[in-house]
């Protein structure tokens, strides 16, 4: 834990010494009516929500996926067909997977994660 503040503190260090008055962001806001084990805090649920939604859905995809054979053979046959003569897929490759992204957006409408609640005082 020590780690991560010492991760934190280098962030919030970087971002005062390299402000640019034309480019303000969250932590920009949150500099004049938050300490700076706020702003960690702030960044922290931040971090973590972007993990916990990201691996929820994915978790519901593969539910989803499991569930549906006929979904789970049209995805396998386009994922083999985009990946003939590799050993590995890379990023690029999702554009020319369209039946991918539906499955992804579906997905999304079924299960989608919860938006992020910022605490007011």
């Amino acid at each position: 834990m020590k780690n991560y503040d010492g991760f934190l503190e280098m962030i919030l260090d970087e971002h005062i010494d390299h402000t640019c008055e034309d480019e303000k962001d969250l932590i920009d806001a949150c500099r004049s009516s938050m300490t700076r084990d706020e702003i960690k805090g702030l960044i922290t649920n931040v971090f973590n929500g972007a993990i916990d939604t990201t691996s929820t859905t994915i978790v519901w995809a593969m539910s989803e996926i499991v569930k549906n054979t006929r979904v789970l053979q049209k995805l396998q046959d386009e994922i083999r067909s985009c990946s003939q003569g590799k050993s590995q897929l890379d990023e690029s490759d999702i554009a020319n997977m369209a039946y991918l992204m539906h499955v992804i957006k579906e997905t999304l409408r079924m299960q989608a994660p919860p938006p992020m609640l910022i605490t007011r005082e």
